[in-house]
């Protein structure tokens, strides 16, 4: 049965430009392990330098990097090959899994250098238990570092005031992509700004068209962007709520149950039951040809997607007449993935090296971003200045609105969290029920792991 929505005609493509960005996806199991000659590659004993800079030749040695991506292996490797042209005596094995592999890893003394996550502090034990390395003694011997990342990137990143990773990539969680053909159909001559969780309201059920009792036309699912959490947060901060009415790093407490929360979430319940009727929806999907959805055949109106997404939807339909519009700034949250160097691990120093190349330099960032589409957290990187689609430009320019980040507690609720949310949205759990659960069920699950 084909899904109500385009996200499962995307899953392949969206999981290129946000693997990372799901807890649940970044802990399944994978069997591939980095190559057992890891855990004998020696750094050289002390770099030549250059005028004081170390030379990048005169590093030698084995890192292993892993990341959830084996289905972009030949990507990486062309990453790879471009690190060898500026140390070309690093040998970066490649490896692929998620947190369950990275903890086999290491409870087997061969961990990989690196790891690449979307939730890079949602694992206080990793912290607790130095799986991830504390950068506090590297960055001292390179103050100005950080400096090369916006602070809301490195947010992300930073927990009891030390930095765990380096910020990889960078996006904000959804641009609008609208039909223009279907707005004007409907007397809409631009895309109106929107303010508030009132306006989203307002203007988001005018597409919920049905006539004849079938679905004529949809426009954004509430409840589903991406996967449930990502829904839950874009319209918890399009009402007010920021990472900090989550989790008090501080006092370490948790809080789902703000009023702020409380009222999107009862909109987002209230707005699915009055607009959205999943019987209407899947028959209106079932009469679309096979490998096509609503946004294709010129039946949903606007959607909160991401860059690739909407260049998927033209390559499936060129005539679409798609434009990007902007969610209320205070829905515009910075996420993204981020570098994580791996205390146990055998080679950290070589490893630091191949991080520092990846994600703060030209090079680095210009070779990732090309290979593999991502957009570097890098500030002012050449690789964003050249873009040339206007679609693409307008979504990474909104980045630059953003004011908050996506919250992260670290402890996995996601499992709890995905279940519970489906009862909400079925109308089995009241809303308030539901956050005073999610409240208590977290802050036990910090109690636990001090």
């Amino acid at each position: 049965m084909k899904r109500i929505i385009s996200i499962a005609l995307l899953s392949a493509l969206i999981l290129i430009m946000i693997a990372g960005c799901s807890s649940n996806d970044a802990k399944q199991s994978s069997t591939t392990e980095p190559p057992s000659s890891v855990a004998s590659a020696t750094p050289a004993a002390e770099p030549e330098k250059d005028n004081g800079t170390p030379n990048p030749a005169s590093f030698s040695g084995e890192i292993s990097f892993m990341t959830p991506w084996p289905h972009l292996q030949a990507q990486l490797e062309e990453v790879v090959k471009a690190f060898n042209k500026t140390y070309p005596n690093v040998k970066v094995n490649l490896a692929f899994g998620g947190e369950a592999d990275l903890t086999n890893l290491v409870t087997n003394g061969i961990a990989p250098e690196l790891f690449l996550t979307g939730t890079p502090l949602s694992n206080i034990n990793f912290i607790n238990d130095g799986i991830y390395a504390d950068l506090t003694p590297y960055l001292a011997k390179d103050p100005d570092l950080s400096d090369k990342f916006p602070d809301t990137n490195k947010a992300l990143d930073t927990y009891d005031q030390k930095m765990y990773g380096l910020p990889f990539d960078t996006m904000t969680l959804f641009p609008i992509y609208y039909n223009k053909k279907i707005l004007d159909q409907y007397g809409y001559t631009e895309f109106p700004e929107l303010k508030t969780l009132g306006d989203i309201d307002a203007f988001f059920k005018k597409f919920w068209i049905v006539k004849d009792g079938n679905q004529e036309m949809t426009g954004q699912l509430p409840h589903i962007i991406y996967n449930s959490m990502t829904a839950f947060t874009t319209f918890a901060y399009a009402n007010g709520a920021d990472d900090k009415t989550f989790w008090n790093a501080e006092t370490k407490t948790v809080n789902f149950s703000d009023p702020k929360v409380v009222e999107a979430l009862e909109w987002m319940v209230r707005f699915k039951r009055e607009n959205i009727d999943d019987a209407r929806m899947q028959k209106m999907n079932a009469s679309f040809p096979e490998g096509t959805d609503a946004f294709i055949n010129d039946k949903q109106a606007m959607g909160l997607l991401l860059p690739a997404s909407a260049k998927y939807y033209l390559s499936k339909n060129p005539d679409l007449q798609l434009g990007v519009a902007s969610m209320p700034e205070d829905a515009l949250y910075i996420s993204g993935q981020s570098v994580m160097l791996v205390g146990p691990s055998k080679n950290k120093d070589l490893g630091w090296e191949f991080m520092k190349w990846l994600t703060s330099t030209e090079e680095g960032t210009t070779s990732f971003a090309q290979n593999l589409g991502f957009i570097p957290a890098l500030k002012d990187n050449s690789y964003v200045a050249s873009l040339t689609d206007p679609l693409e430009k307008q979504a990474v320019e909104l980045s630059s609105k953003a004011k908050k980040v996506q919250f992260i507690i670290p402890v996995d609720i996601s499992a709890e969290f995905d279940k519970l949310f489906g009862d909400v949205m079925a109308g089995k759990m009241e809303p308030k029920a539901f956050l005073d659960h999610m409240t208590q069920y977290t802050q036990n699950l910090i109690n636990e792991a001090k």
